[in-house]
This record gives C-alpha cells, structure tokens and sequence, in this order.
C-alpha cells in the first residue's frame, strides 16, 4: 500500500461516515400524537388503535393519550360510556404500557403512550408521553399546571429515562377556554417563570386537530386550525413546534383525515423518535406523504441560533421537499418571521394579578374574567418564494433573498402545495428570549 493510499482511504471513510450520518438524519416519519381508546372516552382498545394505524392507515408511529381524570366520560356519547377509565383502573394503563411494547417493531412501527391531561374548562388539555404512570387528579388537579411542573413531572421522567415531552393540544379549544388561563399562565408568578418551566417539558403545539368525533370516513379536513394560535404562543416566547392530530375518538386512527405530524429522525425507534421531538424536529402537514425538511445557517430548524445573525445579513437557508405520488407538484414558500412580544394583555392594557385570576377559579369570581384579549401575537410574511412543478426532488437546494431583521425572534416556513395542502415547519429562533431564558 503506498503512502497516497494509506492517506486516501482513511479520508474516504470519513467522507462515507459523515454522509451516511446525514442521510440517517434525513428520514422522516408520520404519524398522530392524540388519539384515544377505551380506556377513557374513546372507543376500541389499544391493540385495535395500534394494529389500525399501522396496517390500514400505514402510519410510522401511533400515540395512545387517554385523559386522566375520572370526568373523562362525563360529556361523551353513549356509545363511549363504558366506564373504563385509567383514572379509575390504574391496571388498564399497564395494559396500554404492555400493548405499546408488544406492538413497537424498530424500523417498521412505534407505538407511542400518554395522558391527556386536564380539562379544558381549567386551562386546557396538554399530552405527556411515555410516563410511567397516571397522574393522579387529587395530587394534582384539573387547571394545576404548576404543581405539574414542578413536584409531578420531575418526579416521573419518560420511558427512556428522559424529561417527558410534553404538547399543547388544541389551544384556546372553540372559544370555550380562557387566554390567561390557557396551559397555566395563570399559575405562576410571572410570564418568565411560566415560560422557564414550559421550556423544560413542552416541545409541540397542534396546527391542526382532528376531527376527532368523527365515526366513519377517510380524507376529511381537520376540524381545528390553529395558525393564529401557533403564532401568538411563539411571540410570547412559548418555544414549539407545530403537530397535526386527529385526536381520534373513534376507530379511525390514522385513517379519518390525511393530516399527519412528521418527526425528522434518524430511525424509526422509540428512543429516536422521542429525542427528535425533544429537540423539536417536528412539522405539521395536510398531506399524508410529503417530505420536508429546511436548515438556517446549517441548523434544522427547530433549533435555537445563538448568536443572533448581524442586522440585515443574508440569512442561510436550505429546503428540500419531496412527495412520491405527487412528483410534478408545484411549491409556494413562505417565510414568516415575527418579535417577542411576551406576555399577553387584557383589553385595555392591563392584565390581571396571579392571585386574582387564582381566584377566578372560585363561582363568584367567575363573572369578573375578562374577555379573551385581541392580541398582537403575530408574525409577519417576510418572503415568498416559489417552487416551479416538478422542481422539488428531494435535493437540498438554497433559498435566497432572506435578511436578518433586528427584532427577529423566530422565523418558520409554510409550504403551499400546487392542491391546496398546507405544511408548517417548526421555528428557529434567534438568540436568548430578551430579559432572559434560553
């Protein structure tokens, strides 16, 4: 062997490992982060959801997420009142751990568990996946955010040994939820603290939910959409990536609607696919195959860039898209960008004291809670750029024109499909959050 060769080939292997480690981290799998069985106020059991998910709707990864609370049934159908609750039969949750396990097969299926914790009436619903058992609602109420974070969740780590990853689910749900109440703003100290504790668990938001008392059909459209939304938590800070979930009361997971979350991973493994959301490597999408991906000054997106770019320097981005069965496809994508704002006013101004909206919770103080507030929270469309048909092969391309505007804080992609479907990146974001956090 000569001494080009011994030179040669050592490199060679390095060249090999570095593009087969990104190849891995190109791969992206769909799936629904909400669905529910009998075992709270849904229909089936889990080896019904998981084998239909995987075998019918052709999902990569199913999440079980039973509510925990024992009102579960209260609102539900006849036909969803069994009486089986995990809040009442803590057995039916090992029976959910153990379906999960029997049905996880690496590189073909994950089957994902949770909770639904909450109601909606006390600051709505949030996923925990992969606990290791039920949150009890006398420990920790309905609406008690803060004893959630702080004394239960610490103490129960997800099942690879991990903080659990946490998703806001339908947020401000029909008008029927409060602003100031939505995920605990109201049970902490300060926006800061609210946010610090939310920054260590929560990783997801719903953009699309649904439609989940749907009975029967395939190819309906989300009954939920939450673009508004996605851009009011971001601009208070909240740092998320966007889901698209059916929230399944029925035997229709996978199947109701072809809106799926997409999670960018480097296989498909529990421990891979956990880890991905952890690090928000996540978008949302109305079509059931289309694979993309984009990166900011070499990070994917999801990521946090600090330091921030300089004023009015380019911004590096790279995309790519690809959808087999819809290979001619067309693109529009734009880029939108928006400020931290913070917390959210009351009309008029002002906002209400921790302790007065504490108080609400009681019946008397109930009828002082101010109207939801018109917020500010929103990005700004700062680029447009299209794609020509059948331009998007799957190929990293750069997308040009994009300056950093001081003022930034995050900046995410939607992608308008030639049909119609819509898809939404997760975020970077740029630099700490001003007064502080990560």
């Amino acid at each position: 062997m000569t001494s080009m060769t011994k030179l040669v080939l050592p490199a060679l292997a390095v060249l090999l490992v570095a593009a087969s480690a990104e190849a891995a981290g190109d791969r992206v799998y769909f799936g629904n982060l909400h669905s529910h069985t009998s075992y709270s106020d849904g229909s089936g059991t889990p080896e019904e959801a998981y084998r239909h998910a995987r075998d019918v709707a052709q999902l990569d990864f199913l999440a079980i997420t039973e509510h925990n609370h024992s009102q579960a049934e209260d609102h539900a159908s006849p036909d969803r009142r069994d009486k089986l609750l995990i809040a009442t039969d803590r057995s039916l949750y090992e029976k959910l751990k153990a379906a999960a396990a029997r049905f996880t097969r690496a590189g073909r299926f994950v089957a994902l568990y949770g909770q639904e914790v909450s109601s909606i009436s006390a600051g709505n619903h949030m996923n925990v996946f992969e606990v290791d058992s039920v949150l009890d609602e006398k420990a920790v109420p309905n609406g008690r955010f803060d004893l959630l974070f702080k004394g239960w969740l610490p103490l129960h780590p997800d099942s690879t040994g991990q903080p659990a990853v946490a998703q806001l689910n339908h947020p401000y749900f029909r008008k029927t939820d409060k602003y100031y109440r939505e995920y605990g703003q109201d049970d902490f100290a300060s926006h800061g603290e609210w946010l610090a504790h939310l920054d260590g668990q929560v990783r997801t938001m719903e953009m699309l939910n649904g439609p989940a008392m749907a009975r029967e059909g395939t190819h309906l459209k989300p009954e939920e959409f939450y673009e508004s939304h996605y851009h009011k938590f971001l601009g208070m800070g909240v740092r998320i990536a966007p889901s698209a979930d059916q929230d399944n009361h029925y035997r229709t997971w996978g199947t109701i609607t072809e809106a799926r979350t997409a999670i960018i991973a480097p296989a498909l493994e529990k421990r891979a696919l956990l880890d991905a959301l952890r690090q928000r490597h996540v978008y949302a999408t109305e079509d059931r195959n289309l694979r993309m991906q984009f990166r900011v000054a070499g990070e994917l997106t999801g990521r946090v860039l600090d330091p921030a770019p300089a004023p009015r320097e380019p911004v590096e981005i790279q995309w790519k898209l690809e959808d087999d069965d819809e290979p001619d496809a067309s693109y529009t994508i734009e880029v939108w960008a928006g400020p931290y704002i913070g917390e959210a006013t009351a009309p008029g101004g002002g906002k209400p004291a921790p302790r007065a909206r504490r108080a609400r919770r009681g019946k008397r103080a109930a009828k002082a809670e101010p109207a939801p507030a018109r917020t500010k929270h929103r990005g700004e469309l700062v680029h447009r750029y299209s794609v020509g048909a059948g331009e998007a092969r799957g190929n990293w391309r750069k997308l040009p024109g994009v300056r950093y505007l001081p003022g930034y804080h995050y900046m995410f992609f939607k992608v308008i499909q030639s049909d119609g479907d819509r898809a939404w990146s997760s975020p970077v974001w740029f630099g700490p959050r001003p007064g502080g956090g990560s």
